[in-house]
């Protein structure tokens, strides 16, 4: 006797069915089939996921590895080609800015290469970005855009540094944080 099994796996049930085939695969019969329905994994108060905590966890740890990755692989490049990348935080971001008028250093180079390492963007781990927000942030970057623009800053960090020297800052940097909670 040949014959086949098909599933069908859903969120809250499982559906199934046996069927008799003749030798070239065509069904012969149906032998059995049935369902199995059972209650949604969500937690019944607010209909959040109950794997949510894992997953956000398992996605902390994942990045947090990559990111270590990343700076070991970045570390052993420099280290083969004899460059060491020592800054201070505060000095990478004044050698951002700097690259834009002069040649950089291979050392001041690769510091600023390990900023850009550490912390190379952002991406949303969100299934579904809300069109409100995805509005207010491309607002935002468009606000940002048309401000430089206007007082013809290059960069992003160009703009903080000068906008944080005259105190029309538009993003909060870590020294006006500090500055205010002492």
């Amino acid at each position: 006797m040949f014959y086949r099994i098909g599933l069908d796996i859903g969120i809250t049930s499982v559906g199934w069915c046996a069927v008799e085939t003749y030798k070239n695969g065509e069904p012969k019969r149906i032998l059995s089939l049935g369902t199995r329905i059972f209650d949604a994994a969500e937690n019944p108060k607010d209909g959040a996921p109950l794997a949510e905590p894992r997953r956000q966890a398992r996605g902390l740890r994942r990045r947090l590895r990559r990111r270590a990755f990343r700076l070991m692989l970045a570390r052993e490049l420099f280290a083969a080609h004899g460059v060491t990348p020592n800054a201070a935080p505060h000095d990478v971001n004044e050698l951002r800015a700097a690259g834009l008028d002069r040649l950089l250093e291979p050392r001041e180079f690769a510091a600023v290469l390990m900023l850009l390492i550490k912390r190379r963007g952002y991406k949303s781990n969100s299934k579904a970005l809300k069109d409100k927000e995805e509005g207010e942030l491309l607002s935002a970057v468009r606000s940002n855009s048309q401000h430089m623009s206007e007082k013809g800053y290059d960069t992003i960090q160009v703009n903080d540094e000068l906008c944080i020297a005259c105190g029309s800052c538009y993003r909060v940097c870590p020294d006006s944080v500090f500055e205010i909670l002492v």
